[in-house]
């Protein structure tokens, strides 16, 4: 996810999702929209939320900041705990940055697996 944010304008059709049932592949994000700041503090800070879907939002950014901080086994032990289509892609993602970094030679070769 790269952005997270409703627009005033868009409050009504946002209000309508809560009625959209959630893939049964990834548990829904619903929550009620008092406490919802503190909730996306938690999954920024990276911490544990006490809810399935968010908790994976939580790990997904801790698994990528540990990539970023170049701690890339760290980060794959993480993603490789991400059950469903998150964790999936995360993966993915991370092979996709092994096989770029190693076909720039100005870039520092990840770490590949």
């Amino acid at each position: 996810m790269g952005s997270l944010h409703i627009y005033e304008e868009h409050l009504g059709q946002a209000e309508d999702l809560t009625s959209v049932t959630a893939s049964a592949v990834m548990p829904d994000l619903t929550t009620p929209w008092r406490g919802f700041d503190d909730l996306l503090g938690q999954v920024a800070a990276r911490d544990a939320t006490g809810h399935p879907g968010w908790n994976m939002m939580s790990e997904t950014l801790r698994s990528y900041r540990l990539w970023k901080d170049g701690a890339r086994d760290q980060a794959w032990q993480v993603a490789d705990k991400i059950d469903g289509p998150l964790g999936e892609a995360l993966i993915a993602w991370y092979g996709e940055l092994n096989n770029r970094a190693r076909t720039c030679p100005t870039r520092e070769t990840a770490r590949t697996r």
